[in-house]
């Protein structure tokens, strides 16, 4: 088997963002709900590209290099 062949792809979404964004009543409410998103998505990027795990991941989009 070739190593193309075990290659995967993996298509991680969080979301609806707007719509839980838009329920925000003050600015703090806007920050911490676009903090926790981006600590989330920030936090599974960084679960792909984590060197001790036994596979080569890497991010497309958004690009990381």
């Amino acid at each position: 088997m070739s190593d193309s062949q075990n290659d995967l792809t993996i298509h991680f979404t969080i979301g609806p963002v707007q719509g839980f964004l838009a329920q925000a009543r003050r600015t703090r409410d806007l920050w911490s709900g676009s903090f926790l998103l981006s600590y989330l998505s920030g936090c599974a990027m960084a679960e792909i590209i984590n060197p001790d795990r036994k596979w080569d991941g890497k991010i497309i989009i958004p690009d990381v290099t």
